[in-house]
């Protein structure tokens, strides 16, 4: 999208800034199987859209600053500023898994707990594996809540005219 011209990029994101919960339930125990795999999912489906956030607003401001020239060399594209917004959810999906495990189908739930020591070390895990409708209907509603929270900046970054800012 940037190398078509995109002057303006919102990102969603599927968790939020800090995952919090992972520190909570770290103990003096070896992990659990079920820990294991849900940092594993989260390090292979993860996209660290934060990272990327950050680094396009370092180069956002190295351009406004002069420190890297838009036109670039002969052969290069020309660079320019993108105006970002990211969303993420205000809520920690894995504890709200956590909240759900009881939904599960039989089947799944043994698995699970047959991986972890309790629900809250098979929550990462958890997060990816429910599909059941009171968990989806739960996270669009919050998806619902947090855009309603950030109405006018979703607004302004969508309807602004092009080159305004603020």
């Amino acid at each position: 999208m940037i190398r078509l011209g995109a002057k303006r990029l919102l990102a969603i994101g599927v968790r939020g800034v800090s995952l919090e919960h992972q520190e909570e339930t770290a103990d003096e125990q070896d992990p659990s199987l079920a820990q294991v795999m849900g940092v594993l999912f989260n390090a292979m489906f993860l996209d660290h859209l934060s990272a990327d956030i950050e680094h396009l607003e370092r180069l956002n401001e190295l351009l406004g600053n002069g420190k890297i020239s838009h036109s670039g060399m002969e052969g290069c594209e020309r660079m320019h500023p993108l105006e970002t917004l990211l969303i993420t959810p205000s809520v920690d999906l894995s504890k709200l898994a956590e909240h759900h495990q009881r939904d599960m189908p039989y089947l799944i739930q043994y698995f699970i707990n047959s991986l972890g020591r309790d629900a809250a070390s098979c929550a990462d895990l958890m997060s990816y594996l429910l599909f059941t409708s009171k968990y989806t209907s739960e996270l669009i509603e919050i998806g619902y809540e947090d855009a309603s929270h950030r109405i006018d900046e979703i607004e302004h970054l969508l309807y602004s005219p092009e080159g305004e800012e603020g």
